[in-house]
């Protein structure tokens, strides 16, 4: 097994440093009962979200300490599989099904590393005894990683601060040295939340930054000398990009949520303050080595003839294969003035959202021409910078009633000081539930307009209108409960990525059907727990999903060694049937549509050890235990998911 010594070493140096801190501050910070029994831990120690706050629900959320799912490590396998990677730890993520934006208004639309991210919506505030601590370390047998660690104590009742680290990293599985890293991720956030001693004024703030640096490889490139094309022969192949091609991300990301108590529950006025900064970069030193990986590249003289429908123009592109640096830098300035409060059961928030946005993206190596209708020469650019400001307005708000802790009725809506919108319903209790969602989106940037020494467009978009219907609904016979669900998706004015990743809208509505179930079930001190889905792509081939998606996991709770710890013990299984799953290119960071390479059907089978000694939990995990010579599974197309292999994983909490 490789292990990275710098990344065990920093690790080890925050606990002894945090746990040099703690003995300083002596026993004085300990709350020891008539007993002398410790009494500080995860009953102790709670925290909140940003939306509990908005909402005034006294919400106090409990860390977690269970043994549940605690052997899924990574985003993929979080999510239950929902997302699409590239086969490596921190590799870009989309969405498996389609899913609509949570908010209306302009988007950058380059967001593949966007599940990475810390933001208002995951940011925990804590409320702490005690310092609180938690280290948490992944270590692979291909060297891949993950460290994730948490510190954070209040000052005193009113005021708390922390931090939150993440960094995951992976080593080439193919197309070079399994000790060359592939993808290095580093998620931060540092927070602090501060309430007046009267409650009346509440302040909290984050501080958020990503670092996403990650050598493309383009996937395999096929040898057919090799079995399977050489998918999975991994350190045999070669990758389609070599070891000359790199993406980067950045975020930074500051952000404030105040609100002040006027009238008590009934008036409460509030304000949220977002400024942000993306960051995207593509190098690629041996262009003329991976031509044939780029769309509509033929030779290093003229690319393609497009048709410009904003400057009613047409651009001859000249390629440059001698290399090339180029990127783009996204601002957002967002700020959320409102009011809300609670009449007669009600809740009620009203708000206005301004957002100004401003983004650059330029080049060098190349030279466009652009030309007159008449094929005159309009200019010659060599270093070209595409520059787009707006400011944009919205009116928004919410009505929820909650019957009791576990049922409640709500509707949100916001509206652009234009033609864009969002409408949502929302029902549930504890055995149903009910959603209908309707959005009128804008194009995002991306889409408008995109210059690269690889691609270069200019669009003029219709807004995307979808709307969504979902419902579920639980029964419990004993040790069983089944959750039957379903949604039904219909979207107008669709705008993709083509075969060529060119954006493209469609001419009529494309629907998704689902249909699925959830289903539990215990028997003694086995249980087990499955997700099964059906989905049904109707319209024009543009959403490329699995037809049968499925998820199981039995297991044997406190079965070994139950007298001295707790432990589970089971297999996990994933399955998707085979379909063209979308494409990756790096240069734009967008996953597009192919119709080459069919992603095939294979079952995903791994066998997991979890158990928990007082507060710390380990879990031991053998993945793709059915894997076979010459055999495996893709992510992504001329992408490979990982070979069996094992892994281990240590979570260890401090409080005090």
């Amino acid at each position: 097994m490789k292990v990275n010594p710098s990344a065990v070493l920093i690790l080890w140096l925050c606990i002894l440093g945090l746990l040099g801190g703690s003995f300083v501050s002596g026993l004085r910070a300990q709350i020891l009962d008539d007993t002398t029994k410790q009494v500080y831990g995860p009953k102790t120690t709670s925290y909140f979200l940003e939306r509990d706050i908005l909402e005034d629900n006294g919400r106090l959320r409990i860390i977690d300490t269970t043994l549940n799912a605690f052997h899924q490590y990574n985003k993929v396998n979080g999510s239950r599989n929902f997302y699409q990677d590239l086969g490596s730890f921190g590799t870009a993520l989309r969405p498996v099904f389609f899913q609509s934006p949570d908010r209306v208004g302009t988007r950058l639309g380059i967001d593949p590393y966007q599940a990475f991210a810390f933001g208002p919506d995951n940011v925990r505030y804590f409320d702490t005894k005690s310092p609180f601590t938690q280290a948490y370390y992944v270590q692979g047998t291909n060297a891949d990683q993950s460290i994730d660690f948490v510190f954070s104590r209040n000052v005193n009742q009113y005021w708390n601060f922390g931090m939150h680290y993440i960094r995951l990293n992976s080593n080439r599985l193919f197309g070079g040295d399994n000790e060359e890293i592939l993808a290095d991720n580093i998620s931060f956030t540092a927070f602090t939340g501060f309430y007046s001693k009267n409650k009346r004024y509440t302040f909290l703030y984050h501080y958020t930054h990503l670092n996403q640096p990650v050598e493309e490889s383009g996937g395999v490139a096929l040898d057919a000398a090799l079995p399977n094309n050489g998918l999975f022969s991994f350190l045999e192949s070669d990758a389609n990009l070599g070891i000359s091609a790199e993406s980067w991300q950045t975020q930074n990301n500051h952000h404030i949520y105040h609100q002040y108590k006027l009238l008590g529950k009934g008036f409460t006025a509030f304000h949220v303050l977002d400024i942000q900064r993306h960051r995207n970069t593509y190098t690629e030193a041996d262009i003329q080595g991976n031509l044939d990986f780029y769309p509509r590249v033929q030779n290093d003289v003229i690319n393609y003839f497009d048709e410009d429908d904003v400057l009613d123009t047409l651009r001859v592109f000249n390629f440059s294969s001698e290399g090339v640096f180029e990127g783009n830098i996204y601002w957002q300035y967002q700020n959320r003035f409102g009011i809300k409060g609670k009449i007669s059961g009600f809740n009620y928030i009203a708000y206005f959202r301004n957002q100004i946005y401003n983004w650059n993206s330029s080049y060098e190596g190349q030279n466009l021409i652009r030309l007159n209708q008449d094929s005159t020469i309009l200019d010659t650019l060599k270093n070209l910078n595409l520059r787009v400001a707006e400011i944009e307005n919205f009116l928004g708000g919410e009505l929820f009633y909650e019957f009791n802790e576990n049922s409640r009725l709500a509707a949100k809506a916001e509206f652009a000081l234009g033609d864009n919108y969002l409408l949502e319903g929302t029902f549930y209790n504890r055995n149903l539930s009910l959603t209908f969602k309707s959005i009128l989106y804008a194009p995002t940037l991306v889409q408008r307009q995109f210059t690269s020494n690889f691609f270069d467009w200019r669009r003029l978009f219709s807004n995307t209108l979808s709307n969504e219907f979902s419902g579920s609904i639980d029964f419990t016979f004993g040790k069983l409960r089944l959750n039957p669900f379903g949604s039904y998706k219909i979207v107008t004015n669709y705008i993709y990525f083509d075969e060529n990743v060119q954006p493209q809208q469609t001419a009529e509505a494309l629907q998704l059907l689902q249909i699925g179930l959830n289903l539990d079930y215990q028997w003694g001190r086995v249980k087990t727990v499955n997700n099964f889905i059906y989905t049904e792509s109707l319209g024009a081939d543009i959403f490329r999903v699995p037809r049968l998606f499925a998820n199981s996991r039995v297991y044997c709770e406190d079965c070994l060694l139950k007298k001295l710890l707790q432990t589970q013990i089971g297999l996990e299984m994933h399955f998707k049937s085979a379909y063209f799953a979308d494409s990756y290119m790096p240069v734009s960071k967008q996953f597009y549509l192919q119709n080459e390479f069919e992603v095939k059907a294979y079952p995903i089978v791994d066998v997991f050890f979890n158990m928990r000694i007082k507060n710390v939990r380990i879990f031991l995990k053998f993945i793709h235990l059915n894997e076979r010579p010459d055999k495996g599974y893709e992510t992504s197309p001329m992408y490979p998911g990982q070979p069996r292999s094992f892994i281990f994983g240590v979570n260890w909490m401090f409080f005090d």
